[in-house]
């Protein structure tokens, strides 16, 4: 039997929570951990990049904090593989997909690095967008063969 591993994507928001010690995503970590047992968790370029940058941020030193722990915690402690080792991305493709993404309507003008997180997890061929972000509620999710699901907790 070939064992298949679903990629799982995450937003920065939901590994800023992580950091924090929300209880409700520890329980998400905890349900992809016994419910989807082959899957790999990943953390795309865009998300990586804003971790780095909050980790960076002098004006809001909580938010700086558990960006610098999210970026420990990440490979080791969390299991998450950063997008760009295992998924090599064309630059101008995944912009294109951004810019389609919004220009559609998928998402607001004013979320364009959520629209890069969504595009490179659609490159990364992710089964499921872990996010806290309402903008991402109600998207359609289908696969082949399925009629379709929404991304609700």
């Amino acid at each position: 039997m070939v064992k298949i591993s679903l990629p799982v994507a995450v937003d920065t928001n939901y590994l800023l929570r992580l950091a924090e010690g929300d209880d409700d995503a520890w329980d998400a970590l905890e349900i992809l951990a016994t419910r989807l047992k082959q899957h790999v968790r990943i953390a795309t370029i865009t998300v990586l990049e804003e971790l780095a940058h909050h980790a960076a941020s002098h004006s809001n030193p909580s938010l700086a904090e558990k960006a610098r722990r999210a970026l420990h915690a990440l490979q080791g402690e969390w299991g998450f593989a950063p997008n760009g080792q295992q998924f090599p991305l064309r630059h101008d493709q995944l912009e294109a997909l951004a810019r389609d993404l919004i220009r559609h309507g998928v998402l607001p003008e004013a979320e364009r690095n959520d629209a890069r997180i969504l595009a490179e997890a659609a490159f990364a061929k992710a089964f499921l967008l872990v996010s806290e972000d309402s903008h991402f509620e109600g998207l359609l999710h289908l696969q082949e063969g399925d009629k379709g699901t929404t991304g609700r907790r």
